[in-house]
């Protein structure tokens, strides 16, 4: 079952969180306008640097995965942390989530 986790409102934040057997870190950090994620799984680096779009998944590859986060907005606006916690809420979907949905859809893609 997905799960919310608390983010802060302030500009650079660093969290833990174990989630389905892997601990992760994430590091959240404030551009001008937008907002940038590092992330360890485990303590491996799987992504760095990666700008965070709304309703977009962090991890872009799913060779990578074990699961994965988004930043839920609404009305698709651009995350950004004086929103967080209010209407801006960092989601993780567990792996089996991920296949299922990607499972039925899979005959709508081109």
């Amino acid at each position: 079952m997905a799960s919310i986790i608390t983010l802060q409102q302030i500009p650079n934040q660093a969290l833990s969180v174990q989630v389905d057997g892997n601990f992760y870190e994430i590091r959240i950090t404030a551009g001008k306008s937008t907002m940038n994620v590092d992330m360890y799984r485990n303590n491996a680096l799987i992504i760095s640097g990666f700008r965070i779009v709304a309703g977009s998944l962090f991890i872009a590859y799913r060779y990578l995965e074990a699961g994965n986060f988004f930043i839920q907005t609404v009305n698709q606006e651009i995350p950004y942390y004086p929103k967080f916690g209010s209407t801006q809420k960092l989601i993780y979907i567990p792996q089996v989530e991920l296949n299922s949905i990607r499972a039925r859809f899979q005959n709508d893609l081109i």
